[in-house]
């Protein structure tokens, strides 16, 4: 239990009866409200309100240890700021002050013998109040509540003034956690989306839109005016941007930021955003301002952030930069694109060694039979076979010339690379395509590969033809309904190549593959033969849930064959 609700002001008088809206509480009443050998926890609303008390905190200098902890940290930055947070209390030392927001309401194991916080929904107070002597080692715990400051809340107005009349309420009695949880006090109904037949069936599309946003699921994932967007600050030029082959950096290097404070920074100093379908990154400029969810780049020297407050629109300070932004170890695409349209095949670099096209076609094949053997999926023989066939024809489009002989340039150390085509290499680098083969994806070849294959070794004969074509192509999760590119299309050219040129025939798994004659009419706006007509009735036939899991069936077990794993069994997957 806690003495309290007690509400936090200068005086010891009775509170009125309607306390007016004050400002966050002085740092001198807080230093003066802890007690040395304890954690005094003050939580407000905003992360302004409390970086501004943490500053004035600092100006104060009190002899003791502070912290401060908020949601506008680097996960990096914030995972040492949590850990002064909850660092333990030398009972004989002089404690701890720190200042937070919600972020501590849940998931944080924390104690304080003094809780200070802003009025706020109830539902909220109560979790707060949960971390007020939360050990029951404190016979004399307190816990102060005071009006939130004036200005923008993410709180319902209605739902505070409830929360202020029950603590008035409550002004001076001892209660327990249990004591606020009976306590009946309104609070609005949120505000949610729901998630319709028609906006489920519409999310199977993952294609960005023509400006080459990806498809916005934040409605049904967040409240409403959670609107931020991400910002890494990387050591790079800040005139010319993030050079290329740069890859997205890794969550734990980036900054959630508001979108108004996003939008104002890049007034202040350039932005950069990658374009997937380009493969390159661009300037965020005016007319395409930061959108919600997306993930920006700027220059280190472009300052507004200190890895002791987190974001801050006043700092002109240098930001530590992302370590690396190298492509990720496994050449997977965890750590992003590659930032340039002739670098586009992460997955094929990186790798444990050089690996020979039939070898990877064979491994993953197998891989594929042997995940369907242990999970047993209920799902029609036909269509798990043909799963497996798309797992061993998944990469015929690397037999293409430019893409075997970008593969080999990699090569580094005088070390030949194998003879024979190739799907693997062991080094890092982006792909040194031509520019004729700029945005070039080996999937899309693949599927037209597929059409042109008659049954034989590679086919067994019996497959669903258009969902072996799907699953070939979408294998990377880049063309599913839609196949196009940012920008203006081009009338003959889709993704690297050109409509009607040839592509000569090349002995895979002991076939000779027919002569292609590249035809890209299925990919263009009307006719008679769509692929996202294709696409679409495959999807109503077999519904999102089954086609999404062939697809997995595909993705993972090239996974698991470019990673030179071991045959799944279900003793290494128990």
């Amino acid at each position: 239990g806690a003495r309290g609700p007690r509400r936090a002001a200068r005086g010891r008088g009775p509170p009125p009866a309607a306390p007016p809206a004050a400002p966050p509480p002085p740092p001198r009443a807080v230093v003066a409200e802890h007690r040395s050998g304890t954690r005094t926890l003050v939580v407000l609303n905003t992360v302004k309100a409390a970086t501004d008390l943490a500053r004035a905190l600092d100006r104060l200098a009190p002899p003791v240890d502070r912290a401060l902890v908020h949601s506008r940290f680097r996960p990096v930055e914030r995972a040492v700021r949590t850990a002064e947070l909850c660092a333990h209390i030398d009972p004989d030392g002089l404690g701890l002050i720190a200042v937070a927001t919600q972020v501590v309401e849940a998931g944080v194991d924390i104690d304080s013998a003094t809780l200070v916080t802003e009025a706020a929904p109830w539902p909220s107070l109560c979790q707060r109040a949960g971390r007020c002597n939360r050990y029951a080692r404190y016979n004399d715990a307190r816990l102060l509540w005071l009006p939130p400051a004036k200005g923008k809340h993410p709180y319902e107005e209605a739902d505070v003034t409830a929360t202020e009349a029950a603590l008035e309420r409550l002004d001076g009695a001892s209660v327990t956690s249990e004591d606020l949880l009976g306590t009946e006090v309104k609070v609005s109904d949120p505000q949610l989306s729901v998630l319709r037949r028609p906006d489920f069936i519409g999310l199977f599309d993952t294609a960005a839109d023509l400006d080459g946003s990806d498809v916005d699921i934040g409605p049904y994932v967040r409240d409403a005016d959670d609107l931020d967007v991400q910002i890494a600050w990387l050591d790079i030029d800040a005139q010319t941007g993030p050079p290329a082959g740069t890859r997205l950096p890794d969550p734990a290097w980036r900054c959630p930021v508001p979108i108004g404070e996003a939008r104002a920074f890049s007034r202040r100093a350039n932005l950069w955003r990658f374009d997937v379908h380009a493969d390159r990154w661009t300037p965020v400029r005016s007319e395409t301002p930061p959108r919600p969810g997306e993930v920006l780049i700027a220059a280190a020297t472009a300052g507004w952030y200190v890895a002791e407050r987190g974001f801050d629109a006043a700092s002109t300070t240098p930001v530590a930069p992302v370590p690396s932004t190298a492509p990720d170890s496994t050449g997977e695409d965890t750590a992003g694109y590659a930032a340039d349209s002739r670098s586009a095949d992460p997955g094929s670099v990186g790798q444990p060694g050089w690996l020979a096209l039939d070898v990877h076609l064979a491994e993953t094949a197998d891989q594929a039979a042997a995940l369907v053997q242990i999970m047993a999926p209920a799902l029609d023989e036909g269509l798990v076979d043909t799963a497996i066939t798309a797992a061993r024809v998944h990469d015929l489009g690397k037999m293409q010339p430019d893409w075997q002989a970008a593969l080999r340039e990699l090569a580094r150390d005088g070390e030949p690379p194998p003879e024979g085509l190739l799907a693997k290499s062991p080094y890092d680098g982006r792909l040194p395509l031509p520019r004729e083969r700029a945005g070039f994806r080996h999937g899309l070849l693949s599927a037209l590969l597929v059409t042109s294959l008659a049954p034989g070794s590679l086919l067994g004969g019996d497959e669903d033809r258009d969902l072996l074509r799907y699953l070939v192509a979408a294998h990377h999760g880049r063309i599913r309904l839609q196949a196009r590119e940012s920008g203006e299309p081009s009338p003959d050219r889709l993704l690297g190549l050109r409509d009607g040129e040839q592509v000569a025939t090349a002995h895979v798994l002991g076939v000779d593959t027919p002569e292609l004659r590249v035809d890209l009419g299925e990919f263009r706006l009307g006719g008679d033969h769509s692929w996202t007509r294709t696409a679409l009735a495959l999807r109503d036939r077999l519904g999102p849930f089954r086609l999404a899991y062939l697809e997995m069936l595909v993705r993972v077990a090239d996974w698991r064959a470019s990673g030179r794993r071991p045959l799944p069994t279900e003793e290494t997957t128990s």
